[in-house]
């Protein structure tokens, strides 16, 4: 009987012994799985974050583009970054109604110094008022592109045609004969014109 319960003894000490093998690996998996999950869960918080600050970083920064043509207030417009042609046409405060909208793709989206220029139904944009980088020539450009410029209205678009009729420009700094032309003009489109 006391062989019999020695056996019972080892038998017992040995399945409780593989039982504390069996309860300290899952104790050790568990743990394990929570450090993993830890793990995981700061670098997922790492990369919202990340991708949180870039989006915000985006939202805040903002372009500088030109519009103009056929918009009603040309001019230098600031919009924020992955801007569209048709957020600067309409921050120029929308077309005119002969603005030829076929000729301009106003899904493209806008970098940094962009200039848009929308022309006018029927216009050929290679004509000689516009130079290749899209210049306005003062010595060529009718009424309405001359009013496309910033500042620029129509007596003082008159005034330019005027003055050429008596006396071509020979260069850019010539506009400042124009009455009513003064430094601060010239300087606001002098980016934007051309004699050639």
């Amino acid at each position: 009987m006391n062989n019999l319960n020695r056996n019972q003894i080892k038998m017992i000490a040995s399945i409780l012994v593989i039982l504390l093998i069996f309860i300290a690996k899952i104790y050790i998996d568990n743990e394990k799985s929570k450090s993993e999950n830890i793990d995981s869960s700061e670098n997922l918080n790492e990369v919202l974050t990340l991708s949180q600050d870039i989006k915000t970083q985006d939202e805040n920064t903002t372009i500088y583009v030109h519009v103009c043509g056929r918009v009603k207030n040309p001019g230098l417009i600031n919009l924020p970054a992955n801007s569209r042609v048709i957020d600067a046409v309409n921050a120029a405060g929308g077309m005119y109604d002969d603005a030829d909208i076929d000729n301009i793709n106003l899904a493209k989206k806008l970098n940094d110094e962009d200039k848009i220029y929308i022309p006018v139904f029927g216009e050929n944009t290679d004509s000689e008022y516009i130079s290749e980088n899209k210049k306005i020539n003062i010595n060529t450009a009718d009424m309405q592109m001359l009013t496309s410029l910033p500042g620029v209205g129509e007596k003082t678009a008159k005034k330019i045609i005027d003055y050429r009729t008596k006396n071509q420009f020979k260069n850019i700094e010539d506009i400042k004969s124009v009455s009513g032309f003064g430094e601060k003009k010239f300087n606001a489109i002098k980016e934007l014109i051309t004699v050639n």
